[in-house]
């Protein structure tokens, strides 16, 4: 799964769509049901992205007991 912060309003991206932090949750908690051995998030973000929106992201992945997440980098959009 790719979670990447999206700068209108701290909404996230999820497989293509765009999700809030109350959505983001259920769906990680179900893939962490669906495979617990293999669930892993990318949290990517530019430097546009505030860090209390990777924080929340990081945060998420903990209650839905994925613990196979990492934090990328990408340049900014133009």
């Amino acid at each position: 799964d790719v979670c990447s912060p999206d700068l209108a309003g701290g909404r996230y991206r999820v497989a293509g769509h765009k999700l809030a932090m109350a959505q983001l949750v259920p769906i990680l908690e179900t893939a962490w049901v669906n495979n617990p051995a293999h669930a892993s998030v990318i949290i990517r973000a530019d430097e546009r992205c505030p860090w209390e929106f990777v924080v929340a992201a990081m945060n998420a992945c903990q209650k839905a007991n994925i613990r196979d997440w990492s934090v990328t980098t990408r340049e900014a959009e133009e």
